[in-house]
Formats: C-alpha cells, structure tokens, sequence
C-alpha cells in the first residue's frame, strides 16, 4: 500500500467510526463493471502544487444509513438530500485531512455529490494516484485520489484513471 493509500484508510476509518460511529474495514475495490445498486460519488477539487480530486463512493442505502447517524434522523426519514449532505460533509473531512497532509499553498472547493446507478464522472488533466476499499457491514465505500497534471502512459490507463463508472 502507498503512503497515500495508507493516509486514506487511516482518515477514512477514523471518520467512519469517530463520526458515524460504525465499524468499517480496508476490502477489495468492488468492480465498477458490475451492475449494482444505485451509489452516490462525493467529491472535492484541490488546488495547489500537489492538487487533485478526492473522492468518496458508497451505496445509496449506505448513505442513508449514514445521515441517519449523522443527523440523527430516523432512517425512513432520509431523502436524498440528506443522503447527499452527509456524504458531501464526509468528502468534505477527508478532503481537508487529505489537504493538511500536504505543503502550504493548497484549497479545497466546495464538495459535489453526484447519486444515480448509470453515470460515469470524469476529472480532465488527471490521474489515478490512489484508490482504496472499505466493507462497511457488507456495504462498499471507495476512497480515490485522481492528481493533477499527471500524463497517462498509455489511452486505456488515461480512460480508467480518469472515470469512475457506476452502472
């Protein structure tokens, strides 16, 4: 695992079981080829030297379940606009976890979250620097980091680094 990945997982962990107070545990990056169930994409543009996107995808039912924690609202309760406003205030942490990490000189924008089951997202000028997976209670949760400025070395690579496909 890279530094990046490794500072990923610590942040996320931390955040998952501090905030939301569920376990969560590093697992395999679940295929984005697979059907499934409709998922939400949260994500935050760094600016700077070092900067990228960060980005935090999880199921639908897991975001609801999540602002259910957060805001502690009763499950049947949670729409997506509070699904999408726990999981952008989480992108939103890791974000800023992420920036503080690295030198002076670096901003974070305002988190977007992105819900659906067919769409893809794509990050011009980037590159995939790190992606890491996580099992919660049977639920997937992926962590990326797509850096700026970074040129592919190959067409496939370029296309795999830079979308994120949710079908």
């Amino acid at each position: 695992m890279s530094a990046i990945e490794d500072a990923m997982s610590q942040t996320v962990t931390t955040i998952w079981e501090s905030i939301i107070g569920t376990e969560i545990r590093p697992a395999d990056v679940p295929p984005t080829d697979d059907a499934r169930e409709p998922a939400f994409v949260g994500c935050i543009h760094v600016t700077g030297p070092e900067g990228g996107v960060v980005t935090l995808e999880c199921s639908a039912a897991l975001a609801a379940e999540t602002a259910s924690a957060m805001f502690q609202i009763p499950q049947a309760q949670v729409g997506v606009s509070e699904a999408q406003d726990a999981l952008g205030e989480l992108t939103n942490i890791m974000g800023g976890n992420f920036k503080a990490m690295l030198s002076d000189g670096h901003h974070l924008s305002l988190p977007t979250v992105v819900e659906g089951s067919d769409f893809r997202t794509k990050f011009i000028g980037t590159l995939l620097a790190a992606r890491v997976g996580f099992d919660c209670a049977g639920r997937y949760v992926v962590a990326s980091f797509y850096r700026d400025g970074v040129s592919a070395t190959s067409r496939e690579t370029r296309r795999q680094a830079r979308t994120v496909t949710v079908h």
